[in-house]
């Protein structure tokens, strides 16, 4: 099976995580691909240390680390797609609630959006 992998954008036509996309240096951007490829080819196979289910919701966190900068998506899927909702740097233990949050509202647009198809 083929996974596909989908930038989520607002009503406004907004794409935060290809803005978060682009401020990343090159060499980071070339681990992130290589995790995406894992992703479209292995879907929800994909394991530690790339790919996270977050305890205690529907949503999933893809990881690549890149001199010592740990990157973090989060990302849902819906049928055979991962839909891309929020990236950020980790620079804390814990995953930030608000970072969470950011996600979590983008998932319920996402989720409105794809009832209206």
């Amino acid at each position: 099976m083929t996974y596909l992998i989908e930038l989520w954008e607002d009503s406004e036509g907004r794409c935060p995580v290809e803005k978060f996309i682009k401020s990343i240096p090159k060499k980071a951007k070339g681990k992130m691909l290589k995790v995406f490829d894992l992703i479209e080819q292995y879907g929800e196979k994909v394991q530690m240390p790339h790919l996270k289910k977050l305890t205690g919701y529907d949503m999933f966190d893809i990881r690549f680390k890149f001199q010592s900068i740990n990157y973090r998506i989060f990302c849902v899927i819906r049928d055979t797609v991962f839909w891309l909702m929020h990236g950020f740097i980790k620079k804390t233990k814990h995953t930030p609630k608000n970072e969470i949050n950011k996600a979590l509202r983008r998932v319920e647009q996402l989720d409105y959006s794809l009832l209206a198809i």
